[in-house]
């Protein structure tokens, strides 16, 4: 086996560790539950959005390219 292959498998089974949570297999109503919270906060973001607001772009447009070589 190429040691990618090697590190992708360690990285598949770390991810897999992570989104498990601290329990080894999480049940399918775990997963409804916290898909029906995000869904009745959706107001709760609609007001964090309209609260939101992006920041100044530079005015000149040469600064977003400062750190780029080609």
């Amino acid at each position: 086996m190429a040691s990618w292959e090697k590190e992708q498998a360690r990285l598949l089974k770390l991810y897999e560790k992570i989104s498990s949570g601290s329990s080894n297999s999480k049940s399918e109503s775990d997963a409804d539950s916290a898909e029906n919270n995000s869904s009745s906060s959706e107001d709760n973001e609609s007001t964090a959005d309209e609260e939101y607001e992006a920041p100044e772009e530079p005015e000149n447009d040469e600064t977003w390219h400062t750190n780029t070589t080609l």
